[in-house]
């Protein structure tokens, strides 16, 4: 009996081709949800992972004055292994010629790997383009917040040498971002000073909230901010983006599974007789049911996971055979790929899920207007 529905679907010369195609488009809908997903969150795993890179894990706010204060801080947390930057941030003016644009400079007191200011200033492209400067000039920053009142109370500037010229491929920091040493900036405030500490950890928050207590006491979880924090409305951003693309190809799945209704009602009245035939040998009018219900289940829920395999399939093949394939105008020249389980169980779960329901609204239209004994008695009647 279980192999009875697979047999006549499969099989059978006068098999139902309408529910073929419903079961091909199971497999379509999970392979496709699979796929973007993959896609999707790969895109936004690198954007963050690229912004990281730059901005920290996380951004510890202090308040460090004097050279003293700022190699203390330094040595104790190398001695705790945990990678890091102290910077001197500040917000101001950029001026080449008559153009002025709004940038924020980084004054760092240790270059690393991933910022090196030991040959010069650091300048994103992007910010040259909008000053129209070049490598070899120098602009001017300004602040507001500084003054010298020598002749009247004018902002104090000083210039920076275009040295180097670097991109970070995030937009948001190439456009309004530069780097130097911390030297200069102290010289352009007068005084010795570091405000923010970018670490660059998988630590828990709590315990490297625990770290920074002891190494500066009056320190407090409002002065640790993690990524997500900082980029809260990117956040926010990315996860909607992603939400909506997963309910558009639901909305896809779904009116699949809608036709999957019909489906089952013009199969089922085609293998009438045969379900007759199953109750006349004395199988009850539930087990019927039940039969027909989950042979039909277990059909899509298999064809859902063998969408899903496939995706899968396609998603690694992508990921290590897909080569540069994108023009080089793109950030990303490969399409980047992310695993995650839950990607396999949103893809596996909710078309499974639809399914069922309509395979029910299916079956139970069939089974309020199915008789039995009615069948039996038209057999043979001209």
């Amino acid at each position: 009996m279980r192999g009875f529905f697979l047999f006549f679907i499969l099989r059978a010369k006068n098999r139902q081709g309408l529910l073929n195609l419903v079961f091909l488009g199971l497999i379509l809908s999970s392979m496709s949800l699979v796929i973007l997903q993959g896609v999707m969150g790969g895109l936004q795993s690198n954007l963050k992972k690229r912004s990281q890179k730059i901005v920290g894990d996380y951004v510890a706010y202090v308040s460090l004055k004097g050279s003293e204060e700022v190699a203390s801080i330094s040595g104790f947390l190398k001695q705790k292994n945990i990678q890091f930057r102290i910077e001197n941030e500040h917000e101001g003016l950029a001026r080449f010629g008559a153009r002025i644009t709004p940038i924020v400079i980084h004054g760092v007191f240790e270059s690393d790997g991933i910022i090196d200011v030991g040959q010069g200033p650091l300048f994103p492209y992007e910010v040259l383009a909008n000053l129209e400067a070049s490598p070899g000039q120098s602009i001017e920053f300004f602040s507001p917040s500084y003054t010298d009142s020598f002749f009247s109370d004018l902002p104090r500037s000083f210039s920076i040498p275009v040295a180097n010229v670097v991109s970070t491929r995030v937009p948001e920091i190439d456009a309004s971002h530069v780097w130097l040493s911390a030297s200069s900036v102290n010289n352009f405030m007068r005084e010795v000073k570091a405000n923010r500490i970018r670490i660059y950890s998988n630590l828990d928050k709590s315990e490297l909230l625990g770290i920074f207590q002891t190494a500066i006491p009056d320190f407090s979880h409002r002065h640790l901010k993690t990524w997500d924090q900082l980029h809260s409305s990117l956040v926010w951003a990315l996860r909607l983006e992603k939400i909506m693309m997963i309910f558009l190809f639901l909305g896809m799945c779904f009116l699949v599974c809608l036709s999957i209704s019909s489906a089952v009602l013009v199969f089922i009245k085609k293998v009438n007789k045969d379900l007759t035939a199953l109750w006349v040998l004395g199988a009850s009018k539930s087990s019927i049911y039940a039969l027909s219900r989950n042979s039909l289940f277990k059909i899509c829920f298999f064809s859902i996971a063998v969408g899903v395999v496939i995706g899968a399939i396609l998603l690694i093949c992508l990921d290590r055979f897909g080569g540069n394939i994108m023009p080089d105008i793109f950030v990303e020249r490969k399409i980047p790929v992310s695993f995650n389980y839950m990607m396999f169980v949103i893809s596996l779960l909710i078309p499974s899920f639809l399914s069922f329901i309509f395979i029910q609204l299916g079956l139970n239209e069939f089974k309020n207007e199915s008789d039995y004994l009615k069948n039996v008695r038209s057999i043979g009647q001209v």
